[in-house]
C-alpha cells in the first residue's frame, strides 16, 4: 500500500499536510480569493507555527499556496486603508514580525515553494525561508510595490533584501515598486532554483531535505550571506555613500511630495549602520507614521480603483483574447500600439497610406520585436508573432479586432470605417483610436454599427496605462466585453466613457490648457503658470504640454468643444496669437519652448514673446498669487468633472480619478481631481468657483451637479464633508 500525506492540521485558510519523506507542506489558501497577509491571516499562520515548532514528525518546512499564479499578493491593504492610529499600525506590523521570528526560529529548513505573484508581505515572508524555488510561469512576479501606495515594506524588506542581494538592486526594487521576473529574481539571488509548475513541490522538498542533511545552521547562513553581501557593496561606507547619490537622485524624482522614498533610504541607512534589529525598529514606526497619512490613504484608494478596472477587464478576457490584430495607420500611435500588440503576442496585420509605407512599417517593427525576443530573457524561447503588411481591406479577415489609427480627419476615418466593414466577417471589431470625433457618428458608416468602439489610447502607448473604451447608444454588450478583454491583454487600464464630445480626459484637459492659456494672455508670466502646475504635482506643466501634444492639435480639439458646449471653451487669445507664427512644439522644434532633435526641452522661447502679448519673468510670484493661479487651473477641471458627472460620461467619482492618473498623470498622492476637492472641501471649491467665473473671462455658471453638493453638504465620495 502507498504512503499518503497525512493533514496534520489546518488554522484559518492554513493547512498543513506531511508528506511521507517527512517534509511538511504548510498552504495558505484565502477563502476570499486572494492570498493576502491580513491580521487575521497572521494569526493563524503563527499558530499554526506554533504547532510545526513541536511536531516531531516534521523534518523541514515548504511555505506553499493553494491557488495557481498567487502565491501572496502583499497584506491586506483595506486594512491598512481602515487604519487611522498610528499605534494601531504599529500593532499590525509587530504581529506580522511575530509571526516571521516563529519562522526564524524553526529547528527544521523552510523552502518557500513560488507560483505566481509575491508581493509585498509575501516577499518579506519568503525572505526569512532559508531558499526559495519558483516556477517560470510568466505569471510568476516577485516585488516590493508599496512606495506606489505611499508605504514601505513593513515586515523587514528594507532590512532583509539588501542583504540578500546587495543594495544597489534591492533599492532599485523597493524604490521603483515594480516587480521583476522569475528569471530576474534568480539573477540577482532573490530564488534559488526555477522548476516547471508541475515540479515546484517535489524542488522544494528535495532542496530542504538537502539542507536537513548538509548540517543546517540558520545562524550561520545568514550571517555568511551578510559577510558577502557587504563585501559585495563594497562595505558600510560605500553603501553609505550610495544611498546618500540615491537619496539626492529620489529627491529631485519626487520634488518632496512622496515621503515614502525618503523614508525608505532612512531605515536602510538606521539598519547597515546600527544592525538588523535597530533597522528593523526604524522601519516598524516610519511604516505606522506613513500607514495613517493621508498621502497614503490617497495612493491606496488610486490602487483600489485601479485594480477594480483591472480585474474587470481580465475576467472580460475569460470570453477570448485577439490572437490575430488590424492596425491602420503606421505613424506614431499606429506604430506605437501594433508594437505593444506584438509584445503581447498577438499577430500583426499592417495598413498604411501606401503599400510601401506599410511594408517599411512592418520591416521596422518586425527587427524591433526580433530583438526583444531574443535579447529580452524574459521573450527568450517563446514564439515571435508575425507581422505582414496588408494592400487592402480583405486581407484583414483574420483579425478579431481592427484598429484605426490614422490622423483626425473625420472624412478619412469614416471612409475608413465604411470601406472596412464591408469586407471583413460580420463579427470583426472596428476600433477608432480618436480623440475627439463621435463614435457614434462613425458607427453609421458601418454595416454593423453594433461593432464599433472608441479606443482613446495615450501616446506615448509604451508608458501610459489608459485606454478610453468609448461606447455609443448601438454599441452591443458583447462587444463592449470583447474590447475590455483586448486592452486587458495589452496590460493597459480601460475606463468605459460614453460617447461625447472629448470623451472623458480630453474635455477636462482642455479645460485645464484653456484657462492656463487664458491666464497668459493676462500678462500672467508662463512660467509661473508651469511651475504652479508642477509644484502642485504634474509631472510637466500646461505650455509645455501644449508643445508636447501640438499646438495645431489643441487648436482642433479646443474648437471642437466649444462648438459642443458652448462660451466655457472659447478658445483663449493666446491661440489667436501664436498659430500664426507657425509654431507647433516639439514636431517643429519650437513653441513655446525650445527643443532640440532629440524632445530635450532647451528653455523658454522668449524672442516672439512680446509681439504675441505673452511673457515669462525672473521674479517669483507671491504666496496669494500662486494660490490663485493654482485654483484658476484645477477649480474649472473640478467643475466641468462635476458635469461629466451630470452627463453620464462616466458615472463614479473614481472613474474620473482614475482616468485623469493615468491619462495625464494627476499627482497620486492627491488621491485624483475628485478627492482633492473633497480635501479643499465643496465650500472652498464654489466660493472661489464664483469668484473666479465673475472675474475672469469666459463668465460661466457653477454646474447644477457641484451646486447640488454644496447645498446638500455632501462630497464627490462619501456623504459628509467632515
Amino acid at each position: 500500500m502507498k504512503e499518503q500525506d497525512i493533514v496534520l492540521g489546518a488554522w484559518g485558510d492554513l493547512k498543513l499536510v506531511l508528506r511521507p519523506d517527512g517534509v511538511a507542506v504548510y498552504s495558505l489558501d484565502c477563502r476570499a480569493g486572494v492570498n493576502s497577509l491580513s491580521s487575521e491571516v497572521i494569526r493563524s499562520f503563527t499558530e499554526g507555527l506554533e504547532f510545526i515548532a513541536t511536531e516531531p514528525q516534521i523534518k523541514a518546512l515548504i511555505l506553499a499556496s493553494g491557488k495557481e499564479n498567487m502565491f501572496v499578493a502583499g497584506a491586506d491593504i483595506r486594512e491598512i486603508l481602515k487604519t487611522t492610529d498610528e499605534n494601531i499600525a504599529r500593532m499590525l506590523t509587530d504581529k506580522g514580525h511575530v509571526g516571521l521570528n516563529k519562522l526564524l526560529a524553526l529547528k527544521v529548513p523552510v523552502v518557500a515553494a513560488v507560483d505566481g505573484i509575491c508581493f509585498g508581505a509575501g516577499l518579506e515572508l519568503i525572505l526569512c525561508c532559508d531558499k526559495r524555488v519558483a516556477t517560470k510561469n510568466p505569471n510568476t512576479l516577485i516585488g516590493l510595490p508599496e512606495v506606489n501606495i505611499g508605504l514601505l515594506p513593513g515586515l523587514g524588506g528594507t532590512q532583509r533584501l539588501p542583504r540578500l542581494i546587495g543594495l544597489k538592486p534591492a533599492l532599485e526594487i523597493i524604490l521603483s515598486g515594480e516587480p521583476v521576473s522569475a528569471l530576474r529574481a534568480l539573477e540577482l539571488g532573490i530564488v534559488d532554483k526555477l522548476v516547471r509548475q508541475e515540479e515546484l513541490i517535489e524542488t522544494a522538498a528535495k532542496l530542504a531535505l538537502e539542507l536537513l542533511k548538509s548540517g543546517f545552521d540558520r545562524a550561520k547562513e545568514r550571517a555568511a550571506q551578510d559577510a558577502k553581501t557587504d563585501e559585495a557593496d563594497g562595505g558600510l561606507k560605500k553603501r553609505l555613500s550610495t544611498l546618500k547619490i540615491t537619496d539626492r537622485a529620489v529627491r529631485v524624482r519626487t520634488r518632496g511630495q512622496y515621503p515614502a522614498p525618503k523614508k525608505v533610504m532612512e531605515v536602510i541607512e538606521k539598519g547597515l549602520s546600527e544592525g538588523l534589529e535597530s533597522g528593523l525598529k526604524h522601519e516598524t514606526d516610519a511604516f505606522a507614521e506613513l500607514a495613517v497619512s493621508p498621502i497614503a490613504k490617497n495612493m491606496i484608494n488610486f490602487y483600489i480603483s485601479k485594480e477594480m478596472a483591472v480585474q474587470s477587464a481580465r475576467r472580460a478576457l475569460e470570453a477570448g483574447g485577439v490572437t490575430t490584430l488590424g492596425v491602420i495607420g503606421s505613424g506614431r500611435m499606429g506604430a506605437e500600439l501594433a508594437e505593444n500588440a506584438a509584445s503581447k503576442h498577438m499577430n500583426i496585420l499592417l495598413k498604411s497610406s501606401s503599400a510601401e509605407k506599410a511594408s517599411a512599417a512592418a520591416e521596422l517593427l518586425t527587427k524591433r520585436i526580433e530583438t526583444l525576443f531574443t535579447e529580452n530573457l524574459d521573450y527568450q524561447g517563446k514564439a515571435q508573432p508575425s507581422i505582414e503588411s496588408v494592400e487592402n481591406y480583405d486581407e484583414f479577415s483574420p483579425a478579431q479586432l481592427i484598429v484605426e489609427a490614422v490622423y483626425e480627419d473625420l472624412d478619412l476615418k469614416n471612409k475608413i470605417i465604411q470601406e472596412v466593414s464591408q469586407v471583413v466577417p460580420a463579427t470583426t471589431l472596428i476600433a477608432s483610436n480618436t480623440s475627439s470625433f463621435a463614435i457614434s457618428t462613425m458607427s453609421q458608416f458601418s454595416t454593423h454599427p453594433e461593432n464599433v468602439i472608441g479606443l482613446h489610447f495615450f501616446s506615448p502607448i509604451d508608458r501610459l496605462e489608459l485606454v478610453e473604451v468609448v461606447t455609443h447608444e448601438k454599441t452591443d454588450a458583447a462587444v463592449l466585453k470583447r474590447a475590455l478583454g483586448f486592452v486587458s491583454q495589452l496590460g493597459k487600464v480601460p475606463v468605459p466613457v460614453k460617447d461625447s464630445p472629448g470623451f472623458l480626459v480630453n474635455r477636462l484637459l482642455c479645460m485645464f490648457l484653456n484657462d492656463a492659456a487664458r491666464m497668459g494672455s493676462e500678462k500672467i508670466p508662463l512660467n509661473w503658470i508651469d511651475d504652479t502646475a508642477i509644484n502642485f504635482g504634474l509631472p510637466i506643466g500646461a505650455f509645455w504640454l501644449f508643445d508636447d501634444l501640438g499646438w495645431d492639435l489643441c487648436n482642433k480639439v479646443c474648437r471642437l468643444l466649444y462648438e459642443s458646449f458652448g462660451p466655457r471653451y472659447t478658445p483663449p487669445l493666446m491661440l489667436d496669437n501664436i498659430l500664426p507664427f507657425g509654431f507647433d512644439g516639439k514636431r517643429t522644434n519650437a513653441g513655446l519652448y525650445l527643443w532640440d532633435e532629440t524632445g530635450k526641452r532647451l528653455g523658454w522661447n522668449t524672442e516672439f514673446m512680446p509681439e504675441a502679448g505673452i511673457c515669462v519673468s525672473d521674479e517669483k510670484p507671491d504666496e496669494e498669487t500662486s494660490i490663485l493661479i493654482r485654483d484658476r487651473l484645477f477649480l474649472p477641471m473640478i467643475d466641468e468633472a462635476a458635469r461629466c458627472l451630470e452627463d453620464k460620461v462616466v458615472r463614479k467619482a473614481r472613474e474620473i480619478d482614475l482616468a485623469l492618473g493615468l491619462g495625464i498623470a494627476f499627482p497620486r498622492f492627491r488621491g485624483g481631481l475628485l478627492r482633492y476637492a473633497d480635501d479643499l472641501g465643496i465650500d472652498y471649491v464654489v466660493e472661489r468657483l464664483e469668484m473666479i467665473y465673475s472675474k475672469y473671462e469666459p463668465h460661466r455658471e457653477i454646474s447644477d451637479f457641484l451646486r447640488n453638493l454644496h447645498k446638500e453638504g455632501r462630497r464627490f465620495y462619501g456623504l459628509g464633508q467632515s
